[in-house]
């Protein structure tokens, strides 16, 4: 029973990956249990030998002690986006609208890729806009293939800077941020759906200010919209202050520096930038909370 209440979130990253485990414990109260971060040995890699890199991650997860079924989120430059309006017909119609509408997007035969669907529909099923999210299947497949052989039991493949964004207590007008050393991304929510999704790469020694308001620029105009604050959660460790300038350089209000709060877990237990992230990925499985999308659907 105890190992049931138990739940995993993985943030990947090229060179890390950032866990957390929630348990549940009344009803629907959670609590985080740990957080750390597994940086990746020499030589190990994604691209080269996915099932070695599971093998030393499925060790260090048992070291750690963390356990329990897993969501797994990708960083928003292992992914595609793209917005589309929805016409007035029904879901399996849209589905496959949005499917070739996919392939027109990225320029990538079906057979190459793997997509989901973030809706948001009018009142009375008269159409919308639906946010269009994939990755490649080679991406995904090198994915599964470290977990099956760390032994993760995977429940849900995701955007990791979208859950944290719909975990959040962010406001309707407000966008979410998540630095990492690869490089900047940008979710924008509202109203629990998922409106636009991006990212910037971060180079050695580069302005991280310059990179997150490009990366704002970006989402904002790809969702046609505005934002009066930003909520960023600072897993590069740049401090509070830092986190202050690179908002106010944007012209914006960060409230939370240098985490951002997750609605269902103590603020104290996730003030590290590290522990934000994969802890709101579990949340979503602890809590059978909303996710944006899901790669791993059919």
């Amino acid at each position: 029973m105890f190992g049931r209440n138990r739940f995993l979130g993985l943030a990947l990253e090229e060179r890390r990956i950032l866990a957390a485990v929630v348990q549940r414990t009344h009803g629907e109260e959670c609590a985080l249990l740990r957080a750390a971060t597994f940086v990746f040995p020499e030589g190990a890699s994604w691209h080269t030998a996915p099932a070695e890199l599971g093998l030393q991650l499925g060790a260090w997860l048992r070291e750690q002690e963390m356990t329990g079924r897993a969501v797994i989120g990708l960083p928003a430059r292992w992914l595609l986006s793209a917005k589309r309006q929805v016409p007035p017909v029904d879901e399996e119609a849209r589905v496959g609208l949005l499917r070739l509408a996919a392939e027109e997007a990225f320029s990538l035969p079906a057979e190459r890729m793997v997509c989901d669907f973030c809706a948001d529909l009018n009142e009375g099923g008269d159409g919308g806009t639906a946010l269009i999210v994939g990755t490649t299947r080679e991406r995904l497949r090198a994915v599964q293939e470290a977990m099956a052989s760390a032994g993760v039991k995977v429940s849900a493949v995701t955007s990791t800077g979208a859950v944290l964004a719909l975990a959040s207590s962010a406001e309707a007008d407000a966008a979410t941020a998540l630095l990492c050393p690869d490089g900047v991304e940008v979710a924008l929510v509202s109203d629990g759906t998922l409106h636009a999704l991006g990212s910037a790469p971060l180079a050695a020694g580069e302005a991280v200010d310059k990179v997150v308001e490009l990366a704002l620029r970006s989402v904002l105009a790809s969702a046609g919209r505005s934002v009066e604050r930003i909520d960023i959660c600072d897993s590069l460790g740049l401090g509070r202050r830092a986190i202050a300038q690179i908002a106010e350089a944007a012209g914006l209000q960060a409230p939370h520096p240098p985490s951002i709060p997750v609605a269902g877990l103590n603020e104290a237990d996730i003030a590290a930038g590290v522990a934000a992230p994969p802890a709101a990925l579990a949340l979503t499985a602890a809590c059978a909370g909303t996710l944006p999308f899901d790669l791993t659907r059919p």
